[in-house]
């Protein structure tokens, strides 16, 4: 896959995976702990180039998605409420 695709595929994997959490929680009160989700994404990202770890998107989409659901429920389990 050629470096730009492989770009795109990122930013619609990180919507799409942020998009839904926002629908299924009905507000943005996950964001929180998204955005870091987010850097370590990003970091994966530049890591899959350099190392190839994975080598298909399904991977890559799977390991994004374990990521930000490991993320969200560090972040609920140290909330305050």
């Amino acid at each position: 896959m050629a470096p730009r695709s492989s770009w795109i595929l990122l930013v619609a994997i990180c919507i799409v995976l942020l998009g839904s959490c926002s629908l299924m929680a009905g507000d943005f009160e996950q964001w929180p702990a998204s955005v870091p989700a987010l850097g370590v994404m990003i970091a994966g990202k530049f890591a899959n180039d350099r190392f190839k770890l994975v080598k298909w998107p399904m991977e890559f989409i799977l390991w994004s998605a374990i990521v930000l659901i490991f993320f969200n429920l560090v972040y609920l389990y140290f909330k305050e409420y």
